[in-house]
């Protein structure tokens, strides 16, 4: 096997791991990454199956962005702007 096919395999495992943890920006990384393995391969039908599940990646990306409402971190925000606003206000 060559090296360039062992590469797909071990990024194929991190896809698959970084799609199971939704750490999106990644899981792109590996997507863009494994697709310039296929191409140098010239896998173009992979490469260019992968291109769509890597923008399905960066819908799905999008969509957790704009669902964040924590209101947990909001406050945490709140108490980090309010000593920044008391540190700033000393000087």
């Amino acid at each position: 096997m060559s090296a360039l096919k062992q590469v797909v395999h071990f990024l194929r495992i991190a896809e698959r791991d970084y799609e199971t943890l939704e750490m999106f920006a990644s899981l792109k990384a590996v997507q863009y990454f494994l697709a310039t393995v296929y191409n140098t391969l010239g896998w173009e039908r992979e490469r260019d199956h992968l291109a769509v599940r890597c923008k399905g990646t960066e819908l799905r990306q999008d969509e957790m962005e704009k669902k964040v409402d924590d209101s947990e971190c909001t406050e945490i925000m709140d108490v980090v702007n309010e000593v920044g606003a008391l540190l700033a206000a000393r000087y």
